[in-house]
């Protein structure tokens, strides 16, 4: 059992395999930096979107 404090959840494991995916693929092309930047704030946005509270109405 992993303790509370290492705790990961779902959403953080495919914001972090989604960081180095980034960072491997604009470390290998190196032409299309601007893409790979793209991908990162696309990730890093949709995360921090999930972790506000939903209003409910």
């Amino acid at each position: 059992m992993v303790p509370s404090r290492f705790s990961f959840s779902i959403p953080s494991a495919v914001v972090l395999l989604l960081m180095i995916a980034t960072l491997a693929s604009a470390i290998l092309d190196e032409r299309d930096h601007g893409t790979f930047s793209d991908w990162a704030h696309m990730g890093l946005g949709g995360y921090l979107g999930q972790l506000f509270p939903r209003r409910r109405d």
